[in-house]
């Protein structure tokens, strides 16, 4: 699972710029879509870029159904791209921000 999320974020990176990272991959053997987050402490280089990472939002999906993996991964673009700055990667209750943000109905 994670040896095809790197792969593809080899072939094109998902970074949403702020110290937020969104590698994803859709994988057989899974009815549902799966978020994993990982929180660090200390930023970290995340591929080629400049910008460093303290964030990193894994999306799972299955790989039978390719438009959901695609709504998922638009919703979470679209929340952190758009919430981002309400998140203070620094913040000592990051952890509550960001499940607030993937948790929020998406409003437009």
């Amino acid at each position: 699972m994670i040896d095809l999320a790197c792969s593809r974020e080899d072939l094109q990176e998902t970074v949403l710029g702020k110290g937020v990272v969104l590698p994803h991959c859709r994988i057989r053997g899974i009815r549902e879509v799966l978020i994993i987050v990982g929180l660090s402490d200390q930023p970290f280089k995340w591929g080629k870029q400049e910008d460093k990472a303290k964030i990193v939002i894994l999306l799972i999906s299955p790989a039978v159904n390719p438009n959901l993996h695609l709504k998922a991964l638009s919703f979470l673009a679209y929340q952190f791209r758009t919430k981002k700055d309400c998140i203070d990667v620094n913040s000592k209750n990051m952890e509550e921000l960001v499940k607030e943000v993937i948790l929020e109905k998406r409003t437009e």
